[in-house]
């Protein structure tokens, strides 16, 4: 598990990097996203409540990572490339997988009403 995080934390640093213009290459993002749902994937296969809800992500790393807010920041920039489609599938996968009885997902679900009005 310790190599996915190392792995993740790479990714976002050039996700990072992208975004102040010092990359190019927008697939980063995607890439990390995938990362993360395998770390999830992963962390659920050895044990089924690992990161029942989104914030458990987060506090069970010591919020080494800001989980949540690179979320923010991945649907931030689908929404500035228009990617309305991809927009749509990230919330709607993130709603799937977490439970939401400590959060509500009302911000993904506004997410995906504004991408379908797109």
């Amino acid at each position: 598990m310790k190599k996915m995080w190392k792995k993740f934390d790479a990714l976002t640093g050039k996700c990072y990097m992208n975004m102040i213009g010092a990359g190019e290459e927008f697939e980063v993002w995607n890439e990390a996203f995938q990362v993360l749902m395998d770390i999830i994937s992963s962390g659920r296969e050895n044990n089924p409540d690992f990161a029942k809800e989104l914030v458990d992500l987060d506090d069970a790393t010591d919020f080494g990572h800001d989980i949540g807010g690179w979320l923010e920041d991945y649907l931030d920039e689908l929404e500035m490339r228009r990617q309305h489609d991809k927009v749509q599938k990230v919330c709607e996968k993130l709603i799937d997988i977490f439970r939401w009885k400590e959060d509500s997902p009302s911000d993904l679900r506004f997410r995906i009403a504004e991408s379908m009005g797109e």
